[in-house]
C-alpha cells in the first residue's frame, strides 16, 4: 500500500475531525468525553504544531497525524509531543509504522532529539505498537481520569532519536 503524507488543508478538516470523533465516541484513545465541532481542526494548525499531516491512500483520507512541541517553552526545543490516528480498519497493517518514520524523520530534521506519548493505559494494542517501535515507558498517572464511567491511567513513553 503507498501511502501518502498531505500537510494539512482546508479540504482535510471534515474527514480529519470524522476520525478523531470517532475515537472519542467509541474509545479511550481520544480523552475527550464529547465530540468536537469542525473548528478543532483549527487547533492543528497553530504554532505549537511542528508537522501536520493527513494519510492518504490514493485520495481517500485514512488518518493523520502532528509532531508537536512538548513545551512552549524553548529549553523543550529537543522534546516533541506525537499524535496519529488512523480510521479503525486501517490499524494493524503496518501503515502506523510508515506514520512513526515520517514523524521521526520530521524530527531529526529540525533538531529533536526526545519523541514522548501519553497513553491510555486500557490502550493495549497502543502501549505493545509503541514499546515495539524503540518507545520505553518513563512514567503512570494511575486512575487520572473518567471516561464512560470508567477510571482510566496515562501511561508516558519516550523514544530517543539522533539527529543528523
Amino acid at each position: 500500500m503507498d501511502i501518502i503524507f498531505k500537510e494539512f488543508k482546508e479540504e482535510h478538516r471534515i474527514p480529519v475531525i470524522d476520525i478523531l470523533n470517532f475515537y472519542i465516541e467509541n474509545t479511550t484513545s481520544a480523552y475527550r468525553s464529547h465530540k468536537v465541532g469542525y473548528e478543532h481542526y483549527d487547533n492543528f494548525l497553530d504554532d505549537s504544531v511542528l508537522s501536520a499531516y493527513v494519510v492518504l491512500y490514493e485520495k481517500d483520507v485514512l488518518g493523520f497525524c502532528t509532531l508537536e512541541k512538548y513545551k512552549s517553552i524553548s529549553t523543550f526545543n529537543n522534546t516533541a509531543d506525537m499524535m496519529y490516528f488512523l480510521k479503525q480498519e486501517y490499524t494493524g497493517k503496518g501503515i502506523g509504522k510508515i506514520i512513526l518514520a515520517k514523524l521521526e524523520s520530521d524530527a531529526r530534521s529540525i533538531g529533536i532529539k526526545k519523541l514522548v506519548v501519553d497513553i491510555a493505559d486500557d490502550n493495549s494494542n497502543s502501549l505493545k505498537f509503541h514499546k515495539n517501535n524503540g518507545f520505553l515507558e518513563y512514567g503512570r498517572l494511575k486512575k487520572c481520569w473518567n471516561k464512560n464511567n470508567k477510571e482510566i491511567g496515562i501511561v508516558f513513553m519516550e523514544k530517543e532519536i539522533f539527529t543528523n
